[in-house]
Order: C-alpha cells, then sequence, then structure tokens
C-alpha cells in the first residue's frame, strides 16, 4: 500500500531533525577540536600569570543569553550580564593584574546598563589598576563608558559621534488614517501614552513633558559623569559634546581623548600577554558551600506562559508561569537564603503581571526579595517589582509608568478599501465586543473604561501598600509618569541608587550574610542546555507538510492577523511606549 502523504511528511521531518542534528554534532566538535588543538589566535590564549586584562565591551549584552552548541562543545557558557559586572569586580580585587585593556565598540546596551559596566570599571580603577579604553567609530553611550577610563586612545580615521542626546517616537496615526485602521484606545493616567502612537501625529503636551524629563535627567548624568572622569567643568564638556561630531585627530585636539594609536599596538602597548574576563567568572559547583542567593530574570515584555529568548526580529519574553516557578523554587529551597530580581522589562499583560506580583509577595514572606533594575522596569516591569523588600535602581534606568491601557485596532475601514465585507450573528449582548471590524458601542466604552480604572485602582493599592504611601500620594506620581531612577528615588518608587552589585550587598544584608562574605549567585531556573532546546524546537514536526502549506493560505494568514488582533483587545497592558530609544 502506498504510504500516506501525511506518513511520509512525517518521515521526511523525521529525517530533516537527525540531519541537523548530525550536522550540529560534527561542526561543534569540529570547532571544539580546533580550539583544543590551538589553532585559535595566539591573542586569545590566556596567560594566568599576566598582568593585563583585556577585555571587548561590543555587540549585545543579553540579560540572560541562551545557551549555544559553539559554546556546548567548548565547555564554556555565555555570561549573563550580572555575571560579567561580577567578574569585573573579582577582576578589580585580583592581586596580580595591573591594567585592564578595553576595547569599546557599538552595543545594544541602554544607559542603565552602560551605567553599571561604567561603575565597574570605575571599581576597578579604585584598587589601584590602571584602565585604558580604546575607541574606533562610536557614539554617545561608548564614549560615555570610555570616560571611565583613566585613558582613551582613539583609533587615527575613528569617526566619533558625540552629540547631544535625542530620542525619536514615530506616530503611526497619519498612515491609519490613510489606510482605513483606527485606534480604539483608553489610558488611565495623562502620561500613559503608550497607545499615543497609533493614536496621535505628534506629541501631546503631557507627553512632550514627560519625554523632556526623561531625556533631560539622562543627558545630565551623561554631562556630569563624563565631566567628572575628564577632570573639566560640565560647561566645558556641554560645549564639547555640542561642537561634535568628531574625527579622532579633532577629538585628540578637543581634549576628549588621550592619544591616538591602532588597536594592535595599542594593546601591545599595555603587555605581552593577557588575561580574559572568563579568568575572573564566579564558578558555582555542585559541592559549593558559599551561602546562595538566587538570581531571577524578568527580561523582555511580560506574558502569560513559558518564557522565551529572543528570536529572529522579536525581543525576549519574560513568562508568567516560568518566573512564578522560579520564584516558588528559590522559596522553598533552604540552601537559598535571599532573591536578587533582575528586571529588565518595558511590561506587558497586566494579568500576567500580576501572577508575578504575586509570587514575589508569596516569596518575600520566607525570604529577603531584592529587586535589580536593569535598562527598563516599568509599568509592568514596575507592578512585579513593587511587594519586593527593596528596589534598587540605575540613576538612568526607565521606571515607573504607573498605569495601564485597554484598546482594539478597528479594521472596518480597511476592510471596505479591500473589498473585504464581514456579516454578523449575534446571541446576548456584547458578543462583537472584541471584532476588528465593528467600533465600541458607547455601552462597550464604558465597560472598557471601567475594567482599566479597576486595574489602575489595584495596581495604585499594590504600591501604596508595600511603598508605604497613601493611594492618593501614589496617584500624584503614577498616571502613566516615566521616571529615571534618580527621579523615582526622589518621589519614593526606589530605595536605592546603583547595580546589580549593589542589590547582591542589599540582599547579603537582609539575609544577615557578612558583606565580606562570597556567595554563590545560582540563577532560577537552571538554564536549558544547547541540546534541550533543540529537541524542543523539534517536538510536533508531526505533519508539518500539512501545516506548512496551510499556514501559506491567505485564508490561514488572515485568520492568524485577526488572532493577534483579537488578542490585543483581550488583555489589559500595562506597558512603556514602543519604540522608544535614546542616543
Amino acid at each position: 500500500m502506498a504510504m500516506s502523504r501525511r506518513r511520509r511528511f512525517f518521515w521526511i521531518a523525521v529525517g530533516l531533525v537527525l540531519v541537523a542534528s548530525f550536522t550540529a554534532v560534527v561542526l561543534g566538535g569540529l570547532a571544539y577540536f580546533v580550539q583544543s588543538q590551538g589553532h585559535s589566535t595566539s591573542a586569545r590564549q590566556s596567560d594566568a600569570s599576566s598582568h593585563v586584562l583585556s577585555l571587548s565591551l561590543e555587540g549585545s549584552f543579553a540579560e540572560n543569553p541562551a545557551p549555544t552548541f559553539q559554546l556546548a562543545f567548548s565547555g564554556d557558557s555565555a555570561p549573563s550580564f550580572p555575571a560579567i559586572i561580577r567578574a569585573l569586580d573579582r577582576a578589580a580585587d585580583a592581586a596580580g593584574l595591573q591594567t585592564v585593556f578595553v576595547r569599546i565598540g557599538g552595543t545594544d546596551l541602554g544607559w542603565a546598563r552602560a551605567y553599571e559596566l561604567r561603575g565597574a570599571l570605575l571599581r576597578v580603577r579604585a584598587k589601584g589598576k590602571k584602565v585604558t579604553a580604546f575607541l574606533e567609530d562610536s557614539g554617545n553611550m561608548e564614549y560615555y563608558l570610555a570616560s571611565a577610563a583613566d585613558e582613551i586612545v582613539a583609533l587615527p580615521e575613528a569617526i566619533l559621534e558625540i552629540h547631544g542626546l535625542s530620542a525619536e517616537v514615530m506616530f503611526l496615526k497619519g498612515a491609519f488614517d490613510k489606510l482605513g485602521v483606527e485606534a480604539q484606545f483608553v489610558a488611565m493616567g495623562k502620561y500613559k501614552n503608550a497607545p499615543n502612537q497609533f493614536t496621535e501625529k505628534k506629541f501631546t503636551p503631557a507627553h512632550r513633558e514627560q519625554m523632556r524629563s526623561l531625556i533631560g535627567g539622562i543627558y545630565r548624568d551623561y554631562i556630569s559623569s563624563v565631566a567628572a572622569s575628564r577632570k573639566k567643568t560640565e560647561a566645558e564638556i556641554e560645549a564639547l559634546i555640542s561642537a561634535g561630531p568628531y574625527d579622532g585627530s579633532a577629538a585628540l585636539d578637543a581634549g576628549l581623548v588621550d592619544r591616538l594609536d591602532y588597536p594592535a599596538e595599542a594593546l601591545d602597548a599595555a603587555g605581552d600577554t593577557y588575561r580574559y574576563l572568563r579568568d575572573f567568572r564566579d564558578q558555582a559547583g555542585v559541592f559549593d558551600a558559599r551561602p546562595k542567593v538566587a538570581l531571577i530574570f524578568v527580561d523582555g515584555e511580560i506574558l502569560s506562559g513559558e518564557s522565551q529568548d529572543a528570536g529572529f526580529g522579536s525581543g525576549p519574553v519574560a513568562g508568567s508561569d516560568t518566573i512564578a516557578k522560579a520564584l516558588r523554587d528559590a522559596a522553598e529551597d533552604d540552601a537559598v537564603k535571599a532573591v536578587v530580581l533582575r528586571v529588565n522589562s518595558p511590561g506587558g499583560s497586566g494579568s500576567a503581571s500580576d501572577v508575578i506580583a504575586r509570587e514575589v509577595e508569596n516569596t518575600v514572606a520566607k525570604k529577603p526579595v531584592i529587586v535589580s533594575m536593569s535598562d527598563y522596569a516599568a509599568s509592568g516591569g514596575y507592578y512585579v517589582s513593587a511587594p519586593a523588600n527593596a528596589i534598587v535602581a540605575d540613576p538612568t534606568t526607565i521606571t515607573g509608568s504607573i498605569g495601564v491601557f485597554f484598546g482594539k485596532f478597528v479594521l472596518k475601514g480597511l476592510f471596505d478599501k479591500l473589498g473585504i465585507t464581514n456579516d454578523y450573528i449575534d446571541f446576548g449582548e456584547g458578543g462583537s465586543f472584541a471584532s476588528a471590524s465593528r467600533r465600541w458601542s458607547p455601552e462597550d466604552q464604558a465597560k472598557v473604561e471601567g475594567l482599566a480604572s479597576r486595574f489602575y485602582d489595584r495596581f495604585l493599592a499594590l504600591v501604596a501598600e508595600n511603598r508605604h504611601m497613601d493611594v492618593e500620594g501614589v496617584h500624584e506620581i503614577a498616571q502613566g509618569r516615566v521616571w529615571t531612577g534618580a527621579e523615582a528615588k526622589r518621589v519614593g518608587l526606589v530605595d536605592e541608587l546603583g547595580g546589580f552589585d549593589r542589590a547582591l550587598l542589599l540582599a547579603k544584608d537582609k539575609a544577615n550574610i557578612a558583606s565580606g562574605q562570597d556567595v554563590a549567585v545560582v540563577v532560577f531556573p537552571a538554564a536549558k542546555s544547547a541540546f534541550d532546546r533543540f529537541f524542543e524546537d523539534a517536538d510536533g514536526w508531526d505533519g508539518i507538510g500539512i501545516s506548512a502549506r496551510g499556514s501559506l493560505r491567505p485564508e490561514m494568514l488572515a485568520d492568524r492577523f485577526r488572532a493577534r488582533v483579537l488578542k490585543q483587545s483581550r488583555t489589559i497592558w500595562a506597558r512603556l511606549p514602543y519604540g522608544f530609544e535614546v542616543r
């Protein structure tokens, strides 16, 4: 009997999985063999007796990066951002180390994480070690990092795009009007401007006020930090920054860099052999007797379900199920003395944020929980932070945004332009509440406003209870208002300013661990191996031919788009504005 089409597709899928697995094993093994035979460049060979640490700060800095096949075969793992900070602090204490040479390139860091890295370099200097920063083509963020060094070296033909700061927001209402799309949203708080990108053509007065305050706070920190390190007045640094950009020679003449050189020569001048940051990373073993501090990440948009790593064209997802279980496991582990909740999230689903916040409350009842805010910890990111024993934020962390919004996109105008029609059969009232082809009725609008208002009241009450404030006081600083970490401390939303290092010290103090006592920082949940992740992704391949072909049919694409619109309209969102970046 001829093999059925479905069965044939199944065996094709199985074959593809086996071929991919075999290829990954061969390539990974080959990479490991080459590395173990010493065919990598001599620059990457670590010399434990060297007095120079060679460090590269460029590219992507994930809060908690996913494992890869290459690292799996090398026996190494990609360090989390807090692990990088801890390694730098260990290097600062290393007796034989004299110089840190840091090559700084383009990164995906926000201003808060740049502040943390800069602080770690300053702590290295404070321990008597020389820090040399090397710049090629760079911008404000990279120069901000480099200014922590004793000496800044630039490539002779480098382009230093040093200039004033700017934040640009793209507004889509004009395009929506032409397409026949209407964004129907309700927001709680005059500063809750996340929907403005869809409902406005430019900044509203409240939106502009908030953005000016936010960017102004970051700009002031930038100017004052660079001025202190470069031993110039703030007025001098502001004038120099306003006169940019510069090439290498002009930057040297302006006193923004100390000398010009090429990377190989600059590194050779520091020393003949080198150590690398992996030499200073903490490795917690099975029989580690040190007190344990759990590190749990809330990284990315907060949504219901499992956490997901960043994918092609999409950022990471902080899944409420994953994070809640990690908190429960840490709370029940007697070896864990405290928890650091590392929050790097612009918020997301209100209900998912509530699930995590509840588990934080339960954990606090058993052991200390300290929040370490990263680049963002706003709206839903602040919601999950509020119940903690203490909140630590960088001065340039973007936080607050205590408010919610609820809405949907009405596509009837677009459907009309395309000749798409919809017909309806309704039973009972409100059956078309989430429909993308019909506007809310006045009654539906009132219901939406009631839902958003009740969740906003819950948000205010949660913050008031845990920050020891009255609800009216919280409302005054809420209404969706976004604050820098420094401003948030001033208004009582943050306890201390600092990075992960400060949060860890505070966690030790709350757990009655001596400040000088070393601790094992253990990530919850434990990272899955690259092999586990690969075979998980291969699940459900039975019938791949049918599903792959089906997903390309116009009606299937329409169904997926409609499902996305429906999901948007069924969730109360506690989230920052979209498309917001400061450079």
